[in-house]
């Protein structure tokens, strides 16, 4: 009986781990199709580098509110297959919506749902099952091994993003026609999910209903507070790394069309490549803040290098090694960023408040890197890149400084 058993939690855990990583992967396209078709995006829109920023700034907004609001909400649920239908079928409806070119203040509208449904209610579930899946010796290659699924799952559509761009010939018509493609994925995902999840949840041990005073208590731990602002540091370099898709253009001439594909294996391929290593490298190790440690010094030296390479044609495949390499530190550190919730030894029974707060002020940046980065590149063109990579760089060593102060502190405690 208990082989059977085995077999069966087992058998749960991987159905789990599927839709998760392939539902990680592509609920959020649609929100942040701009990252892959930059100028194609805001053309198809007819927004300014400002407005299209003000939009990114305003999807990080709603994020921060949602991610705390949803962590309570995500622990009161025993089944989460209920919030993932509900979330895939809205984001669908949003991206039909978004499809039919509305206006910039519809469009506030729109973005502001994508961040709840997907920045919220979707990412503090997944990253609750995902920790409470993993035994506490594994939770860094479980999240690393899912940061690659959900990578494989994204790429494949993104390739089906470039690939409608070929047929129609217009990248920024072809917008239109993606985001309805990604709503057909959404529905799908819905319904699968619906059906095939699985019913119980005594698996992933459910935590119980919060009191008031729990949330206070988890509040008050400087170690979660860190651990938050961390993450905010790699959503920050990561967000502000997709500008280096339109530097490539901007400063060396690439077209929209071999940017696309740059874009795409810096913000997609390299997630299945990198995430497992470095979560199999955190376990082996035995800690996830001192990797992230590292990465975060190593991507600080490279994004500052940023600054001197000369915007001369004959740097441009070391650039792009750079712009590569920094996008595969960035998303080891993703792939490992959550792990920190079990080495610090948070609560299980706490797990989705604890990420709620985590993705509440751990994607901040999300409600003013775009903004900031849009005005200075509206306001100083090309000069623009020296002063983000400039604090991209600051921003890289603020977080090698935490994750090593985090360590130390939770080594003493």
């Amino acid at each position: 009986m208990e082989h059977a058993e085995d077999k069966s939690i087992k058998r749960h855990n991987l159905i789990f781990f599927i839709l998760l990583a392939v539902g990680g992967g592509t609920i959020f396209k649609a929100m942040y199709l701009r990252e892959v078709f930059y100028y194609p995006w805001n053309e198809y829109f007819s927004l300014t580098n400002t407005q299209s920023g003000m939009l990114m700034s305003w999807l990080g907004f709603v994020g921060i509110i949602s991610g705390a609001v949803s962590g309570i909400i995500v622990d009161r649920f025993k089944n989460p297959k209920s919030i993932l239908t509900i979330a895939y079928l809205t984001m669908a409806a949003l991206a039909i919506w978004q499809s039919f070119r509305p206006s910039y203040q519809a469009m506030f509208i729109i973005v502001g749902f994508m961040s709840l449904v997907g920045n919220g209610l979707f990412l503090v579930s997944m990253t609750k099952i995902a920790r409470l899946l993993a035994s506490d010796n594994e939770q860094g290659r479980y999240f690393g091994f899912l940061e690659s699924g959900r990578g494989i799952a994204g790429t494949v559509l993104t390739l089906c993003a470039v690939a409608i761009v070929g047929l129609h010939g217009s990248s920024a018509v072809s917008i239109g026609f993606i985001l309805r493609f990604d709503a057909a994925i959404y529905i799908i995902l819905g319904f699968t999910s619906y059906y095939l999840f699985p019913k119980g949840v005594s698996a992933i041990e459910n935590a119980a209903p919060k009191k008031m005073s729990d949330l206070i208590s988890l509040l008050k731990s400087v170690k979660l507070w860190l651990a938050a602002f961390i993450i905010s540091c790699v959503i920050f370099v990561y967000q502000g790394g997709a500008y280096l898709v339109p530097y490539l253009s901007d400063a060396y001439g690439m077209t929209p069309d071999q940017t696309a594909v740059i874009g795409m294996i810096r913000a997609y391929f390299l997630a299945f490549i990198i995430s497992p290593f470095a979560g199999l490298l955190a376990d082996k190790i035995g800690s996830s803040l001192k990797v992230m440690a590292s990465f975060f010094i190593l991507g600080a030296l490279i994004t500052a290098s940023f600054i001197f390479i000369p915007h001369d044609s004959r740097f441009l495949i070391l650039l792009i090694t750079l712009v590569l390499l920094l996008g595969a530190l960035t998303f080891g550190m993703r792939g490992i960023m959550y792990a920190q919730v079990n080495e610090i030894r948070i609560p299980k029974v706490f797990t989705g408040t604890a990420m709620g707060i985590l993705i509440c002020i751990g994607f901040s940046p999300e409600a003013y890197v775009h903004l900031i980065f849009g005005y200075l590149l509206d306001t100083y063109k090309e000069f623009a890149y020296t002063l983000m990579f400039a604090t991209i760089a600051v921003v890289l060593f603020a977080g090698a400084l935490c994750s090593g102060l985090l360590y130390r502190i939770n080594k003493k405690v």
